[in-house]
């Protein structure tokens, strides 16, 4: 019988934890973009890995506008990735991060206003 190497746990120095994509994350966005990597703030309290066999590790990170909106986008990396094959969708995830920061930024404050919970509330 032959083993099929998914069955085997990643080697402990090629295991994607939470607080590495996080890093390798914040690192790509300020590498992309020097000033405007820094508006992303990582949410390492949120990160969370789903259950079952084909469980993700997502980590969030938080946007703000002037307007004390704020926003939460996410990456998500299946359990079973290694850390090369994670570094090789970086670049893409940077692109689409930064894509959504522009359209959060381009919005009129009042439409931010419309997505706050406390606006739900009114009437």
């Amino acid at each position: 019988m032959v083993a099929n190497y998914q069955d085997k746990p990643l080697p402990t120095e090629d295991a994607v934890s939470s607080d590495w994509i996080i890093e390798q994350l914040s690192a790509e966005l300020i590498r992309q973009e020097p000033v405007l990597g820094h508006d992303f703030i990582a949410i390492g309290r949120m990160s969370r890995i789903t259950k079952g066999p084909e469980g993700m590790r997502t980590v969030f990170f938080g946007l703000r506008c002037d307007c004390d909106t704020s926003a939460i986008v996410s990456f998500e990396v299946a359990v079973d990735k290694a850390r090369s094959q994670v570094m090789e969708a970086l670049p893409q995830t940077g692109q689409r991060f930064f894509s959504q920061l522009r359209t959060f930024r381009q919005m009129p404050c009042s439409a931010h206003n419309s997505f706050r919970i406390g606006s739900l509330n009114q009437t």
